[in-house]
């Protein structure tokens, strides 16, 4: 974009209508407010001004602007502006039409800044243009220029190997961050199979501890139906001695006798009724220990088909 820094009119005499009421200087890219007064600026002086926070028309301090009040002029301005003589405040040129500056400013004045045609390898020098064939004469970069582009090509041989490098070192951290978490999926599937070794070595002694319960179930359920026999036996016996007792009311001095016969048959049926209540108790003991068993060995089933899976 064209400066107005860069030249000067020939023309004294341009007519204020067409200078921006900022910078004061015939309009360069000039927009005009779609809003409020509809005055015309440049549309980099408004723009800065609108950056800097002062977001009321310039000229007549109007209602806040946006962006969007900023509406480009038409090419009539623009084509009266350009068909204006310049003069290059570089090199002193004149009769230059302002639309033709830009390029003069690029290609033709020999005071244009440009930079070292050994920029490539790193000379950092820029200044006018007439003065580039004398600065190329005495440039260190241009009369090494061989051996300043091999020395960057093996610098930037080492940028890649080092980037290589530090590649290198993250993927080697990234397979060394792996390999421990594996580490630690070892640690636990060891963890987890010997839980199930001894849990296994557990589940043995519970099942001989079943079969224990067992045998001792049965030797107690054997001891129950002996003792209801002996119940039975008793209760037999007792109803004879009723019978007997009854036939020998009239015998009062054998009733004595045949009554503490009577009570000690009473009391022996007495004591086999609470060895059949405890023979019961053991029982209910032993299957509900039995019960519990069984739920246990179901559960540790169940977790090794879980551990398998």
């Amino acid at each position: 974009m064209m400066d107005a820094n860069d030249f000067t009119y020939l023309d004294e005499n341009i007519t204020p209508y067409l200078k921006c009421g900022i910078c004061k200087n015939p309009f360069i890219d000039p927009v005009t407010l779609s809003s409020s007064c509809q005055q015309t600026f440049c549309r980099q002086c408004i723009e800065t001004n609108y950056e800097t926070h002062v977001t009321n028309c310039h000229h007549c301090h109007g209602k806040s602007l946006s962006k969007e009040d900023f509406k480009s002029e038409g090419t009539v301005i623009n084509r009266i502006l350009n068909d204006f003589d310049v003069k290059c405040a570089h090199c002193s040129q004149e009769n230059i039409k302002r639309e033709n500056f830009s390029q003069h400013l690029k290609e033709i004045c020999p005071k244009r800044i440009i930079f070292c045609s050994a920029k490539d390898v790193n000379c950092e020098w820029n200044g006018p243009y007439d003065q580039s064939d004398q600065h190329i004469n005495t440039c260190p970069y241009e009369q090494l220029r061989s051996q300043l582009t091999e020395l960057l090509n093996d610098k930037q041989s080492l940028v890649q190997l080092r980037n290589d490098y530090e590649n290198l070192k993250e993927k080697s951290k990234q397979i060394e961050d792996e390999n421990q978490m594996l580490k630690e999926d070892v640690k636990q599937m060891t963890i987890l199979t010997q839980q199930l070794n001894d849990q296994s070595v557990e589940n043995k002694k519970l099942e001989q501890e079943i079969i224990l319960l067992n045998q001792q179930k049965d030797t107690l359920e054997k001891e129950f139906k002996s003792i209801q026999e002996k119940m039975n036996n008793a209760s037999s016996e007792l109803d004879q001695l009723n019978e007997q007792i009854n036939r020998l009311k009239p015998f009062e001095n054998e009733n004595e006798q045949i009554k503490r016969e009577n009570q000690s048959l009473q009391d022996k049926y007495e004591v086999n009724h609470l060895e059949s209540i405890k023979c019961q108790e053991s029982l209910q003991e032993i299957t509900k220990q039995l019960t519990d068993q069984t739920i246990l060995n179901n559960k540790f089933k169940l977790l090794r088909k879980q551990i398998k899976i």
